[in-house]
């Protein structure tokens, strides 16, 4: 509960860096997040790092993505590390259809427990 007087504060950042290869269509990234946070007399921390690469294929109708991240926080009240793996793909057809899937794996080791989270999205869509 944040009480008249009390300050609340907010701070983020983030610093990447990329490195392209136009000749082979693939892009890689690096990655540090970080955020501070008080509210109140709460203190809290995030940070991780993060690895992105990006590749196109078959003249750029094909296009992959591949990322880890991983995000360690801290509070007076609890502890929390998340590892977040994720895979991409786009194929477009003919000018006309896109066709998506989506995968992302989450492994959470909580202060009173671990959790894992699987995501599986497919899509569609159609220019006219």
């Amino acid at each position: 509960m944040v009480r008249i007087g009390n300050a609340s504060t907010f701070h983020n950042g983030n610093v990447a860096y990329t490195l392209g290869f136009p000749n082979k269509g693939m892009n890689v990234t690096a990655a540090l997040n970080g955020t501070l946070n008080t509210v109140g007399t709460e203190n809290a921390s995030t940070w991780g790092p993060t690895l992105n690469v990006n590749n196109r294929f078959l003249e750029n109708t094909l296009n992959t993505n591949f990322g880890v991240s991983h995000n360690t926080s801290n509070s007076n009240t609890t502890n929390t590390k998340v590892t977040n793996l994720r895979a991409n793909i786009s194929y477009v057809l003919k000018e006309k259809h896109n066709f998506h899937l989506n995968v992302i794996q989450l492994f959470k080791s909580l202060s009173t427990e671990n959790r894992n989270e699987l995501t599986i999205t497919f899509g569609h869509s159609y220019s006219f």
